[in-house]
């Protein structure tokens, strides 16, 4: 009932969060033609800026900068030939940033600087000065009113606040008088249990018995027996919740986010939403890596037979990967790396150093002893012994990171600065333009060929003028050289479960994790210096640089922490919506790629559309995948690979 509640609110917010804009589009409808036309359309995220030239008897060239693109050069972005009898131009501009403009003309300049109002148009009146140049007064003007553009954001949010208020309450409601029910139950079992046979029958009768949790009459009247019953293993729900909120994430930003530029990847360094998912499902990744070999282990399943599994699951993990995202893409232009391919690999390296290394809690607890002290002292290592006997894997990690960082910054790429790890096209004001990614992207020209890679990174929004839009830039998120990092955030998972796996103590798993997001998170204030853009290696998941994964490794130990305490310490949340989400994770990931732009999924919104209408869409593209995520769940419908 929950459930189901939860996801028939995602549903009814999504449809207010449609609506929350209506007056405003109706208000613009209202607006004078004149008004409303400049020759080009209004897009998501855009404005529209008219430039006048008012009785100027020479031509003027119109640059522009946006205030994200760090370090760069202005680009040409309209003119004014009065030769051709020009007076005014368009164009259109980024309303998520600030914009900088600048205006030449008769050896004259001016540079303004405005941050613009998505949907509004804006003009500039320019001037003849008697000197011979130009000038502007009171700026811009701005001739129709703005959307406002996190109005739905904020109306979803605060309604889907307001609901989990209400769920909380009504759940803790339902699930107190459950126990009351229970117990009430128990109590007339145990009044039954000590009356006479005969009276049994007489008040409650045999189909009670039959029907209930509490086995046949045979059972009721044997002898107890002296062997306790063996132990219900629970399955770790915050584990599943986890994996769960990851993949609803996913969906919701792979569909879009509602355009907002904060559900959408990051353009070079930073971070945003749309950057947590892909790392953090592969750090869970990892916790289920011990898991799952720790089971085998113990059911003594052989060697060879794990090994086999592992490498048939990355052949399948990969090879689904392939089919994924070549849509109607021929043999000689097919795209290698991929989201799935770096699950794969990564899976494949972390999982065969646990195959070849793994060790079992009673052999840890065997090593302990044997190193303890003759007054039963235990070694030094003993608060860290998940590290300490897993020596070789660490070595094997080390290799992987001395790999990395002599491949990043020390191999000559050409016609390009050696280390260079920054987004070419404008940036360093046009210095470095086909330098994208430095080694990264040089190596996998070089592996793969420039027909089997990515060519159109998220830093071709920002860094790369318009006359780049359809024009490949040949760079792969999902590189070979970033694959080594990937290795590493899965091999961090691993000690997450290492954690569950060889500490009882409930306070210690805690006091483990709050370390190692404490050491994760100093590692990555100092190869930031604390900052977006100056420090050593920025956050960067185009290039999943080192303080990439030590931020997102250190947030998922956090968060992992408190679903550990939260669902399955104090039982506060029973984990819902996403642990039957997380329960059924490949299922969900292969079917929303494979369905995106189908109906229900999404419909005919596009760029031109508001936030309302895609936010709405995103939404309940989101909540359909989460109702059948549900309704496998119910039919107990489970895909593994």
């Amino acid at each position: 009932m929950g459930e189901r509640a939860v996801t028939a609110a995602v549903v009814f917010v999504a449809l207010i969060a449609a609506k929350a804009q209506d007056f405003y589009v109706d208000k613009m409808s209202q607006e004078p033609a004149d008004v409303q036309s400049h020759h080009v359309a209004h897009k998501v995220d855009q404005a529209i800026v008219t430039v006048n030239a008012n009785n100027i008897s020479f031509s003027l060239e119109i640059y522009f900068l946006s205030d994200y693109c760090h370090r760069c050069e202005y680009y040409s972005i309209g003119n004014i030939t009065i030769e051709h009898g020009h007076t005014s131009v368009s164009f259109s501009v980024d309303s998520r940033w600030g914009s900088n403009l600048m205006i030449n003309g008769s050896g004259h300049s001016e540079r303004i600087k405005y941050h613009f109002a998505e949907r509004a148009n804006y003009s500039l009146d320019l001037y003849e000065s008697k000197e011979g140049g130009f000038y502007y007064v009171n700026g811009f003007t701005k001739d129709s009113e703005p959307y406002q553009t996190y109005l739905p954001i904020a109306v979803a949010a605060a309604i889907l606040f307001g609901l989990g208020i209400v769920y909380v309450i009504v759940d803790k409601f339902l699930s107190k008088k459950k126990d009351e029910r229970y117990q009430t139950y128990i109590n007339t079992k145990n009044e039954a249990s000590a009356a006479p046979a005969s009276s049994i029958y007489d008040t409650q009768g045999t189909s009670f018995l039959q029907n209930s949790d509490l086995g046949s009459v045979d059972d009721i009247q044997s002898e107890p027996t002296s062997t306790p019953p063996k132990p219900v293993k629970e399955r770790m729900v915050a584990v599943d919740a986890f994996r769960g909120m990851c993949i609803v994430i996913m969906i919701f930003v792979n569909y879009g986010g509602g355009s907002y530029w904060f559900f959408a990847h990051v353009s070079w360094d930073g971070l945003t939403v749309a950057d947590l998912v892909f790392p953090w499902f592969m750090f869970i990744m990892g916790i289920n890596i011990v898991f799952s070999i720790d089971s085998l282990k113990r059911k003594a399943t052989p060697s060879r037979e794990i090994a086999y599994k592992i490498v048939r699951r990355t052949l399948i993990l990969f090879f689904l990967g392939l089919c994924i995202i070549n849509h109607n893409t021929d043999f000689v232009n097919m795209r290698i790396p991929g989201v799935l391919q770096r699950f794969a690999v990564a899976y494949f390296v972390v999982a065969m150093l646990q195959w070849a290394f793994h060790k079992s809690k009673p052999d840890v607890t065997t090593m302990v002893v044997l190193a303890s002290s003759e007054e039963g002292v235990s070694p030094w290592w003993y608060p860290v012994r998940d590290i300490v006997v897993y020596w070789q894997q660490w070595i094997v990690i080390a290799v992987f990171e001395v790999v990395w960082h002599c491949l990043t910054f020390l191999l000559p790429v050409d016609k390009c600065p050696t280390g260079y790890i920054g987004p070419g096209g404008l940036a360093e004001n046009g210095s470095n333009f086909h330098c994208i990614g430095g080694a990264a992207a040089f190596i996998d020209k070089k592996v793969f060929g420039e027909s089997h890679i990515y060519g159109h990174p998220t830093a071709k929004v920002v860094y790369y003028p318009p006359s780049y839009k359809d024009i490949p830039v040949k760079f792969d998120p999902e590189g070979l050289l970033g694959t080594f990092h990937s290795v590493l955030i899965v091999f961090l998972g691993l000690q997450a479960g290492k954690i569950f796996l060889y500490y009882e103590n409930t306070r210690d798993k805690i006091w483990r994790f709050i370390g190692w997001c404490a050491m994760l998170g100093i590692i990555s204030a100092i190869l930031t210096k604390c900052t977006q853009f100056e420090g050593w290696i920025p956050v960067n998941k185009n290039l999943w640089s080192t303080s990439f994964v030590t931020t997102l490794a250190c947030f998922a130990f956090a968060i992992l922490c408190i679903m550990y305490v939260v669902v399955d310490i104090k039982k506060l949340w029973s984990g819902a919506p996403f642990y039957f989400v997380g329960m059924n994770s490949i299922f969900l990931y292969v079917g929303h790629e494979v369905f995106e732009g189908y109906l229900p999924f999404a419909w005919g919104a596009g760029d031109t559309s508001t936030h309302a209408e895609l936010l709405a869409m995103n939404m309940l593209g989101t909540a359909y995948w989460v109702i059948i995520a549900y309704y496998c769940y119910k039919i107990e419908f489970f895909v593994k690979i």
